[in-house]
């Protein structure tokens, strides 16, 4: 039977190629009397499996910002929280949401608008620790997943970081833009243990910073559950799709 390997191999330039050897044993008649011989075929698929790697990428994540998506988003926030099921460890998820954004696509364009999406992409991934998630929703809104935490204090003080970083003056063209950020915080296993329920919570907490003067930071509280619950972050749907809004 065919012997086939994928192998990583060096040229004599130092790069590397990805390649396919398919190998097979035969037997011929020679001078000397029936031989053995190896017959192989090398094929090389390093563009298709680097085009693999960019699809893979791509599916999962965010094309502005390069950030995971939120299906991306859905999957490790499931994983994190059956993960401290099983350890005990406290999870935040905290949602981020801009203030005051589409203004800025209106008076300076979207490629402005673009711009800033990228810095706050860079800023959030600036203050999270190694592990964390950071995740682009759609549109002007993010999402966190923090990991290993004690207590609520530790996601208050991340969201208080999150509020303080993306507050700083962007140094954008044709003039510095500020906008502020809203962020609303729900912990499992206190405020939910399954994913639906912790992004509901974590939902009204936003939806009761927006309406209580935005730039600020909520945890989720039981008085919240007769607030209506805002658009920022809806639970997929049978077909995946989640829907998005804009600012209450």
């Amino acid at each position: 039977l065919p012997n086939e390997n994928e192998e990583i191999v060096t040229g004599a330039g130092g790069r590397q190629r990805i390649v396919i050897t398919r190998k097979r044993l035969i037997h011929l008649d020679t001078a000397e009397g029936r031989a053995p011989f190896i017959v192989a075929v090398i094929s090389d698929v390093t563009r298709f499996r680097e085009a693999e790697a960019r699809a893979h990428h791509l599916a999962a994540h965010d094309l502005l910002t390069g950030l995971p998506n939120r299906g991306q988003l859905t999957l490790r926030l499931a994983q994190a929280l059956a993960a401290a099921r099983g350890s005990g460890e406290v999870v935040g998820l905290l949602l981020v949401d801009l203030d005051g954004f589409k203004p800025i696509n209106d008076r300076f364009g979207h490629l402005v608008g673009d711009n800033v999406l990228r810095i706050v992409a860079r800023r959030l991934s600036g203050v999270i620790r190694a592990g964390d998630t950071v995740a682009r929703l759609g549109g002007d809104e993010f999402c966190v997943i923090q990991l290993g935490i004690r207590d609520a204090a530790q996601a208050l003080h991340l969201a208080d970081r999150i509020v303080a970083a993306i507050g700083h003056p962007f140094a954008t063209d044709p003039e510095p833009i500020v906008v502020s950020a809203s962020v609303g915080v729900a912990l499992c296993p206190f405020d939910g243990d399954d994913p639906e329920t912790l992004l509901d919570r974590a939902d009204r907490a936003l939806y009761a910073v927006k309406h209580a003067g935005r730039g600020s930071y909520r945890r989720y509280e039981a008085s919240m559950q007769r607030l209506s619950a805002s658009p920022v972050m809806r639970p997929a749907g049978p077909d995946g799709a989640a829907a998005a809004g804009g600012e209450p």
